[in-house]
């Protein structure tokens, strides 16, 4: 069994393969095929043969995805996610060696968190991310719109109008909405008669304050009364995703691992239940790094996760602006 057919037994309940097992395979083909990643161990002055866990594997810095090409193996491919971006840094690249993989994994946990049996109306509002053929959100909304969405699904740009009828036509739709849009939304119209899914990702991209994730919920759910609402966590140098329903805990994609650091000390791991540097072990980033230590700031428990900022030396990103109010 290759190590992709391995993923995605993941999501097989019945399934013997463990993430651990899946992960080690990983590390072993990465610290030696990935030429950044090994030569940030070799700063590092890691043992690969040394390490016995999980939680000790070395995380890349995101940043390094803005200035090297982050490939695991030789291969050229004319794909590419390039991040949002919000500021005149240079932005994050990562490449894809197959498409089709990305959006097989995106489906498999979209059905793993929503149960998607039959087709329903599916769409999307993303404005500014229409128009960017590299956005990884617009590859993966389309990508459920053409295997579970039902007539009549589409992704919209500034149609508000349409959108808004849309709704009410179908009822019962799934809304995948960049967060500042769904908030223009909410500030223009009512509907209390329908009950949608509202799932709301990304920042407000300098459009206005930022809120934190029970404001957004609240905001929505008054203009929407009837909607169900969850939130999806991801971002360009991700393949997996993680969702949070209206608790804002956020939980793991089978394929997804957080791994929690502490701030000062980026190699050593945090206990849960205290501010932490975000670290993410993404078994489905195969062909490029699975181990990314990201600049979000995270509250882990047994229950999931939390996005609490980011890091003051951040730069801004478009598609993770959220944080929630700290406990």
């Amino acid at each position: 069994m290759s190590i992709k057919d391995q993923v995605l037994a993941l999501f097989n309940n019945e399934t013997k393969v463990s993430f651990d097992d899946i992960c080690y395979q990983i590390f072993k083909l990465q610290s030696t095929h990935n030429k950044v990643y090994n030569q940030y161990l070799e700063i590092l002055g890691t043992d690969i043969n040394s390490i016995n866990s999980i939680e000790d594997i070395p995380l890349l810095p995101i940043s390094c995805f803005k200035y090297n090409d982050v490939k695991t193996g030789e291969w050229d491919s004319n794909h590419y996610f390039l991040s949002s971006g919000t500021t005149l840094n240079r932005r994050s690249r990562h490449w894809v060696k197959d498409m089709d993989w990305y959006k097989a994994v995106s489906k498999e946990i979209f059905k793993y968190f929503f149960q998607m049996d039959d087709h329903m109306h599916i769409c999307g509002l993303l404005p500014g991310y229409v128009d960017n053929p590299s956005s990884s959100l617009i590859h993966m909304v389309n990508s459920f719109i053409e295997s579970f969405g039902a007539t009549g699904s589409r992704i919209y740009n500034l149609q508000i109008d349409a959108l808004k009828n849309d709704l009410i036509k179908y009822d019962r739709s799934f809304l995948f909405a960049v967060t500042f849009a769904i908030l223009d939304l909410v500030s223009q119209v009512k509907l209390e008669d329908i009950q949608p899914t509202v799932c709301f990702t990304g920042g407000m991209k300098g459009r206005g304050e930022e809120l934190a994730f029970a404001e957004v919920v609240t905001l929505i759910k008054k203009a929407i009364p009837n909607a169900t609402v969850c939130a999806e966590y991801g971002m360009t140098e991700l393949f997996s995703q993680a969702y949070a329903k209206e608790n804002g805990i956020y939980k793991e994609a089978p394929t997804m691992r957080v791994m929690p650091k502490e701030i000062t000390d980026p190699l050593s791991n945090a206990s849960n239940q205290r501010s932490a540097q975000l670290g993410i072990i993404d078994l489905a980033n195969i062909d490029t790094v699975s181990f990314i230590l990201t600049d979000d700031l995270v509250n882990k428990s047994f229950e999931g996760f939390e996005i609490l900022g980011r890091l003051d030396y951040s730069d801004v990103r478009g598609c993770n602006l959220m944080y929630l109010e700290a406990n």
